[in-house]
């Protein structure tokens, strides 16, 4: 008889902030194409940088969608480098959604 074993919580939240830091590195990349070219990241060579306005509020609100669902994990869940990460992309996300203030 087999068992199956759910996710634990820590599984889970891992996951979720695998999620989280992958969209996070594909909008950066996707807002500065050139940069993941020089660094010889494949899938980003056929853009440009879009510098609209209406492309700045679609990143404004990406960040902070992505905060709160950032804060939305349980920072206890996580250990080692995935504790270091969770501090970092929670740092960055701040940031910039504390900078939108400014204009």
């Amino acid at each position: 008889m087999s068992r199956v074993h759910a996710e634990s919580p820590d599984a889970t939240a891992g996951a979720a902030l695998k999620v989280l830091l992958d969209a996070d590195l594909d909008a950066s990349l996707r807002r500065s194409p050139i940069q993941a070219t020089v660094r010889g990241i494949p899938g980003y060579g056929h853009l440009l940088p879009d510098l609209s306005l209406e492309d700045l509020r679609r990143q404004q609100a990406r960040e902070r969608s992505a905060l709160e669902r950032l804060r939305a994990l349980d920072p206890k869940a996580f250990s080692g480098q995935d504790r270091v990460s969770y501090e970092l992309l929670q740092d960055k996300l701040t940031l910039a959604v504390e900078a939108q203030q400014f204009a």
